[in-house]
């Protein structure tokens, strides 16, 4: 399994879900309907790959790295992400909702329409990305920053104290 996925190629309706991948280079591949759920993955670098409809729900990734990738409509919910490196990559219409994110890197990426609700940042970093109607809502966040990004063109709350239960939304200052 391990072999092919480092040689390249189309992979399409794939189910590796509860996995361990470690220390591989995958380079232009294309996954589409793949199933990575509860899967992990440490010391890997993914180059010039595309996902399609994927879900990673619920997935450790360990000093991962994406580089020139693009994510569409995928779904990452639940996942841990440290040490995660996303760079010039498209990763538009995504479920990142209930994402743990851990000295994460997202630089230089399209991240429009993706959503991050009651995801936890904590030392991430998104820069230089495009994050228009992006979904940042009932976050946690510890060093969270926007460097060069666009985020008053997403949507960006948590609840409002006074809400009193209602959807009440303050906004987030970044």
């Amino acid at each position: 399994m391990y072999q092919s996925l480092q040689a390249g190629g189309s992979f399409s309706g794939l189910n590796v879900s509860q996995m361990p991948f470690l220390n591989l280079d995958i380079r232009k591949s294309e996954f589409r309907c793949c199933r990575f759920s509860r899967s992990s993955f440490r010391q890997m670098i993914f180059r010039d790959c595309h996902f399609i409809n994927c879900t990673f729900d619920f997935a450790v990734h360990e000093e991962v790295q994406f580089l020139d990738c693009s994510f569409v409509q995928c779904v990452l919910s639940g996942a841990r992400l440290e040490a995660f490196q996303v760079r010039s990559c498209e990763l538009v219409e995504n479920n990142f909702n209930g994402c743990h994110l851990s000295n994460a890197v997202f630089d230089d990426c399209d991240l429009s329409r993706s959503r991050f609700i009651g995801a936890h940042f904590f030392d991430t970093e998104i820069t230089n990305c495009n994050v228009r109607e992006a979904y940042f809502i009932d976050i946690v966040q510890n060093r969270l920053s926007f460097r060069m990004s666009n985020p008053e063109d997403a949507f960006m709350a948590r609840p409002s104290a006074n809400s009193g239960g209602e959807l009440g939304y303050a906004p987030i200052h970044t």
